[in-house]
């Protein structure tokens, strides 16, 4: 059985809501490339597209209200239930989705240790960071998601090898979520509930990983 991936994370550093007031960064933070850490690997094309409708998914079974209003669902936590993309999905697209969950994973695991410290030690700079780039909070939110469901796949079958981060074909599997329905047609439309699902997910500060 391979050994388990260390993806524990504190959201509150790595993820914050808010931000950060009080005492400035220390000038060191200057020299750093705080952008690297959203830098992350990114679904395309049509696996964009699936990954986007399944968070979709996953916000509209919890979230009843239209409109403005359901920028204050709070988003879904489960990651395992995120795992499930691997049913729902295309057979055709599961090659491309194991390989950049894979690339994610690989990234993470280079990254996790400076990216806690830096977060905790250039607080203002990290935020500055995170919010500069359009939907960088909850895109990081979702590959570290998706980079846990490959892990917890590889643990428990003991076929991981960290890929190169531009690999694009890889096999996996994972469990939970809901069933493959189409395009849902929930309480708001796919443009308006794609944009206030990842609006939402940057409500996840207070989620964790598992580890295993």
């Amino acid at each position: 059985m391979a050994p388990a991936q260390d993806l524990s994370i504190d959201f509150d550093v790595i993820l914050p809501t808010e931000e950060p007031t009080g005492t400035p960064d220390p000038w060191q933070c200057a020299t750093e490339n705080v952008y690297q850490y959203f830098d992350f690997p990114m679904p395309t094309g049509a696996l964009e597209d699936e990954v986007l409708r399944y968070g979709q998914q996953l916000f509209l079974e919890t979230c009843t209200v239209t409109g403005d209003a359901a920028l204050d669902c709070p988003p879904a936590t489960e990651y395992d239930r995120q795992c499930g993309i691997s049913t729902a999905a295309p057979p055709s697209l599961l090659p491309e989705y194991s390989a950049w969950a894979s690339a994610a994973l690989s990234w993470w695991t280079e990254r996790s240790s400076t990216a806690h410290e830096i977060a905790t030690e250039c607080p203002h700079y990290w935020y500055k960071a995170m919010t500069d780039k359009f939907l960088a909070g909850p895109w990081l939110n979702t590959t570290l998601a998706h980079a846990q469901c490959i892990a917890k796949a590889a643990h428990i079958t003991g076929d991981f090898t960290a890929p190169d981060p531009t690999a694009t074909s890889e096999s996996g599997a994972g469990v939970g979520g809901p069933e493959e329905t189409g395009e849902p047609n929930g309480v708001v439309g796919r443009a308006e509930g794609l944009g206030v699902w990842m609006v939402a997910a940057t409500g996840l500060a207070a989620a964790s990983i598992t580890n295993w």
